[in-house]
C-alpha cells in the first residue's frame, strides 16, 4: 500500500521519484505472485498426496 498511495501522489503533484514508486510497486506485485503461485502449486501435490485419505463428496 505504501508504494501505491506514494505513486498516487507523485502522479497528482508531482514529485521527482515516480518510476522509483512504480519499479517498487510492480516488484511487490511480481514478489506476490510467485508467493501465491508457490503455495497453491504445494496445495495441490498436498492433495494429490492424500488422495483417497479426504473426506468423500456428495458430486461423487
Amino acid at each position: 500500500m505504501y508504494y501505491s498511495v506514494h505513486l498516487d501522489y507523485n502522479v497528482l503533484f508531482g514529485g521527482g521519484s515516480t518510476s522509483q514508486y512504480l519499479i517498487g510497486l510492480a516488484l511487490i506485485a511480481g514478489v506476490a505472485v510467485v508467493i501465491n503461485t508457490v503455495i497453491h502449486s504445494l496445495k495441490s501435490v498436498r492433495a494429490k498426496d492424500a488422495g483417497s485419505a479426504a473426506v468423500p463428496s456428495i458430486m461423487m
